[in-house]
């Protein structure tokens, strides 16, 4: 039966992370790390059934190379503590064949990230127990019209009810303040340059992948037992108002131990919970 799973991360400096190192990771290729002067070589990872680099307006035909894009990330980014890419992992439908899988997770990232000005790699996964998947890598900065990362946060002045600038005025003297160039100083206020990190942007993509899920279940004429079209929903079964415990997302970490006869507790815990609704 088909599953909901669309989660969102940031790949983060601080982390100890090199999004470089990620890319190579999620396509099973070998990347030269420009910053940490290493290479990263996933060759040997099995099951990478496709890899793909989506690029947005403006930024440049160089960045088709998956490499290239990542090292440029890196290099745009100066403090230890930067974020360098957004992750995000799906489920990918069983009941779907490998073609209708890829078409609906193109068009999802394409509608969601590249249409709103990222950058993006998309790798499709799948696991010897028929555990379908993708990876995506988001850049995280606006590109201007030359094809540069822009900055993610800008100034810009607050403008009062009529449009006008608001003067900062100085307590002591009663007058607009002046500065040391000997400007007038106007009250403004720092604000970031996408919405990409807004709650509600995150809130529209959770809800857009499970439509989307489910458009491409019905094309395909996928039913239940009752003949009624499977469908996923990105809401917890409380609020679907459904009387089950919720099982855990294993991943395809989980699922890899279990084939090879090493339980974990995640699987014991989801066994449990499936013998409880039964």
């Amino acid at each position: 039966m088909a599953i909901y799973h669309a989660s969102f991360k940031i790949v983060k400096r601080s982390d100890g992370k090199s999004v470089v190192a990620a890319a190579a990771y999620r396509s099973g290729k070998k990347f030269y790390d420009e910053r940490e002067d290493k290479m990263h070589d996933y060759r040997r990872k099995e099951r990478v059934l496709s890899h793909e680099i989506m690029l947005c307006k403006n930024a440049p035909a160089k960045w088709k190379d998956a490499e290239r894009l990542w090292n440029d990330v890196e290099a745009s980014e100066k403090s230890s503590r930067a974020q360098l890419a957004r992750s995000c992992d799906f489920a990918l439908p069983r009941e779907l064949n490998e073609a209708e899988r890829a078409e609906l997770i193109y068009d999802y990232v394409q509608r969601n990230f590249v249409d709103h000005g990222m950058c993006a790699q998309v790798d499709i996964h799948d696991t010897k127990n028929n555990n379908p998947h993708a990876h995506v890598l988001l850049t995280m900065r606006a590109i201007d019209e030359k094809g540069n990362f822009m900055s993610k946060q800008k100034t810009v002045f607050v403008l009062d009810d009529k449009g006008e600038r608001i003067p900062i005025i100085d307590p002591k003297t009663g007058k607009q303040k002046i500065n040391k160039l000997k400007a007038k100083v106007w009250k403004r206020e720092t604000i970031k340059t996408t919405k990409w990190d807004e709650k509600e942007t995150l809130v529209a993509w959770r809800r857009d992948w499970a439509e989307s899920v489910n458009r491409a279940l019905q094309k395909a004429n996928i039913r239940d037992k009752n003949g009624n079209f499977v469908i996923v929903s990105e809401k917890s079964l409380k609020e679907q108002g459904i009387d089950r415990e919720p099982t855990i997302h294993e991943g395809p970490m989980i699922k890899d131990m279990e084939d090879h006869h090493k339980p974990t507790r995640l699987r014991a815990y989801n066994d449990a919970v499936r013998a409880f609704n039964d």
